[in-house]
């Protein structure tokens, strides 16, 4: 199942007596006391606040996002009610979201409160698949899948291996939306909930009873009036038909070999589910172009409706989101304008914005005059605006990252067992191991010049970018150097490629920085597990690595920790590092990739690497 293959059709945020109401399902999507209803359904029958207290991780899936209005009360009752290091995960599913302009008049319909307001601003777009947003300093996740509940289902099944705690039946009423409430569907949920994990339903009929207890939930009627008559609760049977999963282990350590954007997106994300990180990096930290002064957080989107352009999609709305949240100072939200350039001309643009303008304010199409109004210089044609996009400066934000207490910088990474989950983040080194030897990446020298003079107010793309710095200067770059160019040919082609872009640049008031991309084959990222036991790597993200490391880290902290990743598994498989066995018995090693070796012996318990 491929959630691209599926067109969302959004809701229309309706409003009857000030509640919001589905006219596709003819019913509301919750009573005039909302997040009233959500305790009193939802939490107390099943004594939710003990029920956090006892685990470090808490999951709950959800059939039915909506408004956000349950994932909102939920969440503000479990940082009330958990431990400080406790964190909870909240999966749901919705087959017709709002729109990100509905969302923004959904605030006036939530509680009040800041992971509400938070929730609006970064309202995923309407594009098919997972998406991903992160709370409360890391405590609080959402994975929200916009897509049929088949899809979402199948997703859980394959990617999901830790149990789920407690589930939220909540996609209207049965005789409204039929879909949701099949026997089939039911079982494949109630398979995924530990033995004692709790179920609540607004529903009190009869079929949704028997057909709950037929997939191995205890059910008892609670008492609602006056609201209404009853809703159910129960908890998951421990018998013999029990398909739940049992615990996946929650590592209590992990090692990151890379400090670059790669492997301190990685930490990070681990270090936020509660997993101890020791990340080492013979260079040091931010090394490399990861410590660029000025590097673009951006879309450079494709328009052909692959696998790859949905990742990049995905990739840019779920970094931007991330950075903004974990790196206020390393990260300048300023926005960004691609014009024409490379492969990508006036027309190209245009069909990106006829799209993906639909999905959400996340991009438009602006006219000369409208651009050159934001940018503070002079354009000449259409420009695509990315609102949400920024300029980082690689050291600052990198530190940022690096700087939550479960996470340590040393210079040698060590203590490894068989059971200690590794990353492998080293850029195009991550294939000096003998068993990734096959990975087909290699170095791509750039430069990226700073120069004195700027009129610019945000990301300027094109054939390379410019980009605003602070202290009134403007980095211009970045040269793409299959064999390594002299610094002053490549200063000469920024200063032309300036002009290009629409920029006037004095020759000779620059201050350069050279350093290597690691490159793929294929200009997809490596991300995933490897053929060797608790390997697992994040490498290749060439030169967008600022837009694909940060959902990178995300993946690979989901895969370990046995939660579904925020991808739906197609793409997962477009990242995998085992993508290129196939395509090498075909047509050879290429891209400085080679035989690999067998995986090395697991070392003894407690050696050093």
């Amino acid at each position: 199942m491929n959630a691209r293959t599926q067109a969302l059709e959004p809701s229309t945020l309706t409003l009857r007596d000030g509640i919001p109401y589905s006219e596709a399902y003819g019913d509301a999507f919750y009573s005039a006391d909302g997040a009233a209803e959500v305790h009193r359904v939802f939490l107390d029958p099943i004594g939710f606040d003990a029920r956090v207290r006892a685990r470090d991780r808490y999951t709950m899936a959800e059939t039915g996002f909506g408004t956000g209005l349950s994932f909102t009360v939920s969440a503000e009752r479990f940082l009330s009610a958990a431990p400080p290091s406790a964190s909870l995960h909240f999966i749901s599913c919705e087959a017709h979201p709002f729109s990100q302009h509905d969302a923004q008049r959904l605030a006036d319909y939530l509680p009040d409160g800041e992971l509400a307001r938070a929730l609006v601003r970064d309202w995923p777009p309407l594009l098919p698949g997972w998406h991903r947003r992160v709370f409360a300093a890391g405590r609080v996740t959402l994975s929200v899948f916009f897509g049929s509940v088949d899809d979402f289902a199948f997703e859980l099944r394959t990617q999901q291996r830790r149990a789920i705690d407690q589930w939220l039946f909540d996609g209207f009423a049965p005789d409204r939306n039929p879909a949701m409430w099949t026997g089939e569907l039911l079982s494949a949920f109630a398979s995924l909930v530990r033995p004692g994990g709790a179920m609540t339903t607004y529903t009190a009929s009869g079929d949704v009873r028997r057909r709950l207890e037929a997939a191995g939930f205890t059910t008892r009627r609670v008492d609602q009036k006056p609201h209404k008559s009853e809703s159910l609760a129960g908890e998951r049977l421990n018998d013999a038909t029990s398909l739940a999963l049992a615990d996946w282990p929650l590592p209590e350590h992990c090692l990151v070999h890379g400090a670059g954007f790669a492997g301190a997106s990685a930490a990070r994300s681990l270090a936020e589910r509660g997993v101890s990180v020791e990340i080492s990096d013979p260079q040091g930290a931010a090394a490399g172009a990861s410590g660029l002064p000025a590097i673009v957080l951006h879309g450079r989107l494709l328009a052909d409706q692959s696998p790859a352009a949905e990742l990049r999609a995905h990739a840019y709305n779920l970094s931007a989101a991330l950075m903004r949240q974990r790196c206020p100072t390393g990260f300048n939200p300023i926005g960004a304008l691609q014009g024409p350039g490379g492969t990508t001309d006036s027309a190209r643009l245009r069909e990106l914005a006829r799209q993906y303008e639909s999905s959400g304010r996340w991009l438009s199409m602006l006219s000369a005059s409208e651009a050159s109004a934001i940018a503070g210089v002079e354009l000449t044609c259409e420009h695509l605006l990315f609102p949400d996009a920024g300029i980082i400066n690689g050291r600052m934000a990198i530190a940022e990252l690096l700087d939550h207490p479960m996470i340590s910088l040393v210079d040698n990474a060590a203590g490894a067992t068989a059971d200690t989950p590794q990353i492998i983040a080293c850029g195009s080194r991550s294939n000096e191991r003998g068993d990734l030897a096959n990975l087909e990446i290699l170095p791509v020298a750039g430069q990226l010049d700073v120069f004195d003079d700027t009129a610019l107010r945000c990301a300027l793309l094109g054939e390379g970018y410019a980009a605003p710095v602070d202290g009134g200067q403007t980095a211009v770059g970045a040269t793409y150097e299959y064999k390594p160019w002299g610094a002053g040919k490549a200063s000469a082609h920024n200063v032309a490629l300036a002009q290009r872009l629409g920029l006037t640049m004095r020759p000779g008031t620059s201050t350069a920085f050279r350093a290597e991309r690691a490159v793929t084959s294929d200009r997809t990222p490596i991300v995933g597990a490897t053929q060797t036991p608790a390997l697992w790597i994040s490498a290749g993200h060439g030169s967008m690595g600022a837009t694909f490391a940060p959902l990178a880290g995300e993946v690979l902290a989901s895969m370990i920790c046995g939660e579904v990743a925020p991808l739906a598994q197609a793409l997962l498989e477009a990242l995998s590092p085992h993508r290129f066995a196939a395509r090498q018995a075909r047509r050879g090693f290429k891209h400085g990739g080679r035989p690999a070796s067998p995986p090395p012996a697991p070392p003894a318990e407690g050696a050093t690497l």
